[in-house]
């Protein structure tokens, strides 16, 4: 997940670094590079644990498992068990919105896409046809919509320590332009994500009737 985060921040500062031009651009480059070095001091550490023999342990662990799957219900419906994700991440989301209004904090909406892709693995359980596959789409977009807000947050967080670490003034006036385009992107994913929902839940009317 942090080299996951790490890419996906310098990705999106190498666009922003094209854009500023000089002297942002090469500003902040000089925070891609610290960026870059946590990457690599952080593959280094999952280059670690994959080569531990206990992961290779893991692994026979879960071919075994594939081929001989222990199954505590055989006569589980798999059916109700995607209802059932979906109600709970129906639940998440009014418990949400009544704790916190229409704007709730960071982190707990991007705890509510934790639960969406709980409820889209396990609706990704059953054949991917009409309504099923109508309510996939749907919580896709979600998804997307959420990812994109929390991407956001994550970069702006990290820059702002990255400008304090290195104490650039150069630096802190390139972050701070991208720091604008966070916020920008983060209030259009929370502006878009109403009619995300309301896409969600409608596909799974149809999907899950009551």
């Amino acid at each position: 997940g942090v080299i996951r985060d790490h890419d996906v921040m310098i990705d999106r500062l190498h666009q922003e670094a094209a854009l500023l031009g000089d002297p942002d651009t090469g500003a902040l480059e000089h925070l891609i590079s610290r960026l870059e070095t946590e990457r690599i001091a952080g593959r280094d550490r999952l280059v670690t644990e994959l080569d531990d023999p206990s992961y290779q342990a893991l692994l026979a662990e879960l071919q075994e498992a594939a081929a001989q799957p222990p199954v505590a219900d055989p006569w589980a419906d798999l059916h109700e068990l995607a209802a059932g994700e979906w109600r709970t991440l129906r639940k998440a989301r009014t418990k949400l919105h009544r704790t916190f209004g229409k704007n709730p904090p960071n982190d707990e909406l991007h705890e509510l896409r934790i639960y969406g892709k709980r409820s889209r693995y396990a609706a990704e359980l059953l054949p991917g046809k009409g309504d099923i596959s109508a309510f996939l789409e749907a919580l896709a977009g979600l998804q997307e919509v959420l990812g994109d807000h929390q991407d956001a947050c994550v970069l702006e967080d990290r820059l702002r320590e990255l400008v304090d670490e290195v104490g650039d003034p150069h630096a802190g006036i390139a972050a701070g332009r991208v720091i604008q385009g966070c916020r920008e992107r983060r209030v259009a994913a929370r502006a878009a994500y109403p009619a995300a929902w309301k896409r969600a839940e409608e596909a799974a009317r149809k999907a899950f009737p009551d």
